[in-house]
């Protein structure tokens, strides 16, 4: 079932955005057992040079820069749950 369901969302675009998609289902993150995606979210925030942090309960947090140019938009926060299901 997940075979075809990754073989599925590699055939879909943007094929960036769904690459990464694709990788974190492969990744366990039950309740309270987030560690391991916490530490793939933590690898591609440092991998890319942004700033992250981990608070003492396990929520990261990643600050992605303004987009060249737009700089002065008024910033954007998302609340995504790690442990959402597929």
């Amino acid at each position: 079932m997940m075979t075809v369901l990754l073989d599925e969302i590699s055939k879909l675009n943007p094929s960036r955005v769904f690459s990464h998609f694709a990788k974190i289902l492969e990744i366990p993150r039950d309740s309270k057992k987030e560690e391991q995606i916490r530490d793939y979210m933590a690898m591609w925030a440092a991998g890319r040079g942004f700033a992250h942090q981990v608070d003492q309960i396990g929520n990261i947090w990643v600050r992605v820069p303004a987009t060249a140019g737009l700089e002065k938009v008024p910033g954007t926060i998302s609340s995504p749950t790690s442990t959402w299901c597929a």
